[in-house]
């Protein structure tokens, strides 16, 4: 199946539909402006993403939950920032790698 990026604010979304933005269990806790650029904020929120995947948690089960979805069908995330760089990209990368090695 087909993980998508979309936005809150537009267009139509395939499969499945997870909100990613505040708040939420996935939301960038970095704030544009207050914690750095977009590319900044993206780039901790990756740090972290990476972090948080390998301790058992809430995060973690939410990914995890995400991958079991994305095995069954589409899904899309759903953000504010689309079509800018988004955090999504981050937990998008991460499910389609392990999606691909399926």
């Amino acid at each position: 199946m087909t993980i998508y990026i979309g936005s809150k604010h537009w267009g139509e979304h395939k499969g499945m539909v997870i909100y990613c933005g505040r708040p939420s269990i996935l939301q960038n806790p970095y704030v544009i402006g207050v914690d750095g650029t977009r590319d900044e904020v993206c780039n901790k929120f990756e740090v972290d993403f990476y972090n948080q995947i390998t301790e058992d948690g809430p995060f973690r089960q939410e990914v995890i939950r995400l991958y079991r979805l994305a095995q069954e069908t589409d899904v899309t995330l759903l953000c504010y920032c689309v079509p800018a760089r988004c955090h999504c990209l981050t937990i998008k990368r991460f499910l389609d790698k392990y999606l691909e090695e399926k």
